[in-house]
């Protein structure tokens, strides 16, 4: 009896099964979940690092859609530190060069009061790369005429506080250089009511202007008639 050919009937193997590509597919989403929370615990770790070194010269910092970020890859990809939008520090501390140039690595930083007595000129220059910045808070800092001149790179800068700084009427001219400009706090200061009038009537697009009553006599009278629409507050 002759042996029947084995060729003939031997189906071909099936390597990819509906079981193995189950298997796969666990496998795949499992290493999506374990990237994801692993990232979601280095973004975790790094938003606390951030607090701490704000925390420790008695600042705080607020965050953007502060909670939970969406479930989505591109953002968990992003660090939330990054979201930061304000940072206030203030006191007697010292500030090193590097912390400062970190500011520039914050895309959503807009609020920025660093109320810090050692903070001079040559660390602004520093802050000038953070041309994200719109509202800035040097008051009671070394800051002086000089270091004004550096904020020229500050193009986005609309509220400026210098109150209790080192600046005279030569700062006006760097001043004049902010094209958005809204408001501006020179009050406790060496400028005086001529380089005052000089900012109110030539900068156009400045709203509100911060000054003591020792620095005007006349109530704003003339400031308001150089720029009607100019709001002169006194403290």
């Amino acid at each position: 009896m002759a042996r029947p050919d084995s060729t003939e009937s031997r189906s071909p193997k099936r390597f990819f099964r509906p079981k193995w590509l189950l298997f796969f597919a666990l496998v795949g989403l499992g290493i999506f979940v374990f990237g994801w929370v692993g990232n979601r615990f280095v973004i975790k770790l790094r938003q606390d690092r951030l607090e701490r070194w704000v925390g420790s010269y008695g600042g705080t910092v607020t965050y953007e859609n502060a909670g939970e970020a969406p479930f989505d890859l591109p953002q968990s990809l992003i660090p939330m530190y990054q979201n930061a939008t304000s940072m206030y520090v203030g006191g007697s501390a010292s500030i090193s060069d590097h912390e400062i140039a970190q500011l520039a690595n914050f895309p959503f930083l807009r609020d920025v009061q660093l109320r810090v007595t050692t903070f001079d000129d040559r660390q602004l220059a520093i802050l000038s790369a953070a041309t994200q910045i719109e509202k800035l808070d040097l008051s009671n800092s070394g800051i002086s005429d000089f270091g004004v001149v550096e904020l020229s790179g500050l193009s986005n800068l609309k509220e400026l506080n210098l109150t209790r700084t080192d600046i005279t009427d030569d700062a006006i001219a760097a001043l004049m250089k902010l094209p958005n400009l809204q408001v501006a706090h020179v009050r406790l200061t060496d400028v005086s009511s001529d380089g005052i009038a000089t900012l109110v009537g030539r900068h156009r697009s400045l709203k509100q202007v911060v000054i003591d009553h020792s620095q005007i006599l006349d109530g704003g009278i003339v400031l308001r008639t150089l720029n009607p629409g100019i709001n002169v507050d006194f403290r």
